[in-house]
């Protein structure tokens, strides 16, 4: 039998320096690990925050509750319009002259035939009486040529007579039927002096007519652009001048308004109309096209117009609107009812809107139909009761930002 006699070694104690080599690359090891997981807990918070789910502020938004409604499309006018009267006339006399009465003021109400002014008719009235002159002296020469003709008839006759009895030679005759012929004429002459004569009066009576201006209708003076003592003068052709007088008839009132060239395609004669006037501030006036105009106005080039003319249903003189009023019309193109729509002042870049789900908002993309400066028909992308922000302007108003609702004030 054999014995393996094994050796111990003797056991060598660790010393404290000895510990801490060994223990030098665990630390070194858990030290990594730590700044490895702060590392990713640091980027998870700051995705986190920039994602607005930890410690972003909550937002307050004011909503508006989705349901069904009137949606219109609609156009409004580029520019102020104006209220006219269906009869109004600028006037001025036909004649130049030195204006000597204005017998009428601003405001004041003249009935058909009224005169509104008068121009200096001394030089027209004493041609009138050199007229008349001229036709009593035309009058008095026809009587003597009528009466040398009547005298030369009775000759013509009683030469004849003669002549057939043979008392007289046949020269004799011939000079009698001359002599009545040729008086004759000149009484047919003078009676012609005496027409033109005539018509030469009525002509001066026509001038000195003109002198005087009067309404061509019942209304009302709008405008006097002239002073007693002032010389007026029609306006040359192609040349634009003020009116001396400006009057309105007391008929229907009309609102004409200048829409864009572009919307002019869409717009026609029967469409129904709003109306509001700075005039009567929280009314608005129903009324409905009734011209648009065949052309467009080219003053701006920059901002060409078609005009439009509405009339109301409602007389504007009842409501208290007067003739220059300024006016805002708005034509309803098309409208719908009972549909889904959304305010306009809650889409976002033309698309979407913003949902409340929960305590967050969420971007959902519509589809559009009709839509106004107010409303926008949904057709799909959106259900009824829907909560959507109507506060786009508000600080951090986005999607995924924490929000606290306020509701929508009625207007």
């Amino acid at each position: 039998m054999s014995v393996n006699v094994h050796l111990l070694r003797p056991v060598k104690t660790l010393t404290p320096s000895d510990a801490s080599e060994v223990l030098r690359p665990s630390r070194r090891r858990l030290r990594w690990w730590i700044v490895l997981a702060l590392g990713v807990v640091g980027i998870s918070v700051l995705g986190a925050r920039r994602a607005g789910l930890i410690g972003a502020p909550t937002v307050t938004v004011v909503v508006h509750q989705v349901a069904l409604g009137l949606v219109e499309e609609t156009l409004t006018n580029s520019k102020a319009g104006t209220v006219r009267a269906e009869h109004r006339a600028a006037l001025s006399p036909e004649l130049a002259g030195r204006v000597v009465k204005i017998p009428v003021v601003e405001g004041q109400r003249v009935g058909r035939g009224d005169v509104l002014l008068r121009l200096s008719d001394e030089e027209a009235v004493a041609n009138v009486r050199l007229q008349r002159r001229a036709r009593e002296a035309a009058e008095a020469d026809a009587r003597q040529a009528c009466a040398m003709a009547d005298r030369a008839g009775r000759e013509y006759a009683r030469i004849s007579q003669l002549a057939a009895a043979e008392l007289v030679s046949v020269a004799a005759v011939d000079q009698a039927a001359t002599d009545r012929a040729a008086f004759a004429a000149a009484c047919e002459a003078a009676r012609a002096h005496v027409a033109h004569a005539a018509a030469a009066v009525t002509a001066a009576d026509v001038v000195v007519r003109r002198t005087v201006l009067r309404a061509p209708f019942e209304g009302i003076v709008a405008a006097v652009h002239t002073e007693v003592g002032e010389w007026i003068t029609p306006a040359p052709p192609g040349i634009h001048l003020p009116p001396a007088v400006e009057i309105i008839g007391p008929g229907a009132l009309s609102v004409r308004a200048p829409l864009d060239e572009v919307d002019v395609a869409r717009v026609q004669v029967g469409l129904p109309v709003r109306v509001v006037f700075d005039a009567l501030p929280g009314r608005t006036l129903r009324g409905k096209v009734t011209r648009v105009a065949p052309y467009v106005l080219e003053q701006q080039e920059e901002g060409r117009t078609v005009d439009v003319d509405v009339t109301l249903d409602a007389p504007l003189a009842d409501v208290g609107v007067l003739a220059g009023t300024s006016a805002d019309v708005e034509v309803i193109v098309r409208s719908r009812d009972g549909v889904l729509r959304v305010p306009t002042n809650a889409i976002v870049d033309d698309r979407a809107v913003l949902v409340v789900e929960g305590d967050r908002l969420i971007e959902r993309d519509l589809r559009f139909g009709l839509r106004n400066w107010a409303f926008a028909e949904v057709t799909g992308g959106l259900a009824p009761g829907a909560l959507i922000v109507v506060s786009l302007d508000r600080p951090r108003v986005r999607a995924g930002a924490r929000v606290r609702m306020e509701p929508e004030r009625v207007r």
